[in-house]
């Protein structure tokens, strides 16, 4: 899934970290 984040926008990146470490 990682390789997905990099390629989301930095903020969208920040906001869906939160919502799986939540």
């Amino acid at each position: 899934m990682l390789f997905l984040l990099e390629r989301i926008p930095q903020d969208v990146q920040i906001l869906t970290v939160e919502i799986i470490t939540e």
